[in-house]
């Protein structure tokens, strides 16, 4: 726990030495792109990556007043930050911390940060429509949301299985959670008005892990399932259509990765072929309440060499580009507007660039 402490002491400490770096450039563009979602994605391992989004958070909610945030974390994570935001409990923090089995250093600087957010702007939600990574966390949230319930047969065995992994405090084998995943899919999918009745606004928290624990179970992301991918930003997409529906009068801002922030259908994305992202799907659908209301921002950087950067994202941009933008300063971070006439073969693609020239990815 103590080291915990520090590390949220470091992050505050850094953050505001951060934020003197970059906050006003962020203000002068949030002012120019008013929308319905807006979408930020990239290097979600940097540093800067992190910060950036925090301060995209406070300029909407400062200026078009979002309070309404889709969250990289898993759903369960997102459930107990939500209940941290209602109460303020220390214990909610420590205790996201301590119960995971692989927590990494990126998940435990986007709690840490997330936490400072909730502090900050106290009526702000968090939402995810992220895959759910069954550990110890998944099965706290659901026992805590539906542990008291008496609906079947079936629904009284999930909850066994359930109770008896937080008892051991062991995770179950694989094919006990793949079956208690569709289990609990089924049952939510055949009884939707009693548990939207009985968890009323947990409700949607709810769906959305059972969602992530079943999708993230039965079609694994692997990079030679290229179809799991396509029905991964599909789910992303019903997710985020579901979360517009319980709110449809407010401002989102999502978080994501480079996958997911293309605005429009491409032959090929990063190393995806006839991609249609979840931006495009909220962008262009007819049916998506954020129809040609999406505002995509990328955060760029650097990997070790031009094929890596080419392969994983950060080639997003064509080489000659992206070399004249990373020569023409020596600030760490530049804001561009893709809309300008300089780089109008993007402006389909996302709306504002984001150069961080001194973080490279190793």
């Amino acid at each position: 726990m103590k080291r915990f402490i520090v590390l949220l002491i470091l992050f505050q400490i850094y953050a505001n030495v951060f934020n003197q770096d970059i906050g006003s450039l962020l203000s002068e563009y949030t002012s120019k792109f008013k929308a319905k979602v807006y979408i930020f994605g990239g290097g979600q391992c940097v540093d800067g990556y992190h910060e950036i989004s925090n301060l995209f958070i406070h300029n909407l909610n400062d200026q078009f007043g979002m309070t309404k945030v889709i969250e990289t974390l898993p759903p369960s994570y997102v459930y107990f930050i939500n209940q941290y935001s209602k109460n303020k409990n220390d214990s909610i923090f420590f205790f996201l911390l301590n119960k995971t089995n692989d927590i990494t250093i990126n998940c435990t600087y986007r709690i840490i940060n997330v936490i400072n957010i909730i502090n900050e702007i106290p009526d702000i939600r968090f939402f995810s429509i992220s895959y759910e990574y069954p550990d110890l966390v998944t099965f706290y949230a659901l026992n805590t949301l539906i542990g008291n319930l008496k609906l079947s047969d079936e629904f009284d065995n999930s909850l066994k299985l359930i109770k008896s992994i937080l008892a051991s405090e062991k995770v179950a084998t694989k094919r006990q959670i793949l079956e208690l995943s569709i289990n609990l899919n089924n049952i939510l999918n055949t009884n939707d008005k009693y548990f939207r009745d009985k968890l009323g606004n947990d409700y949607i928290e709810y769906k959305m892990i059972v969602n992530g624990l079943y999708y993230s179970l039965n079609f694994p992301i692997r990079k030679k399932r290229i179809k799991n991918f396509n029905i991964r930003e599909e789910t992303y997409y019903s997710n985020f259509v579901e979360i517009m529906d319980e709110y449809p009068n407010e401002v989102f801002y999502a978080e994501l990765d480079g996958l997911h922030i293309c605005k429009k259908k491409v032959k090929k994305w990063i190393w995806l072929e006839n991609w249609e992202s979840l931006a495009a799907k909220l962008n262009n659908n007819p049916n998506s309440k954020a129809q040609n209301n999406v505002t995509s921002i990328v955060y760029y950087t650097r990997l070790r060499s031009q094929s890596e950067d080419d392969f994983y994202g950060y080639g997003i941009l064509n080489p000659e580009l992206r070399n004249e933008i990373f020569g023409e300063s020596d600030e760490r971070f530049s804001i561009y507007n893709i809309h300008d006439v300089k780089y109008d073969n993007y402006s389909n693609y996302f709306d504002l660039l984001i150069i961080d020239r001194e973080w490279k990815i190793d």
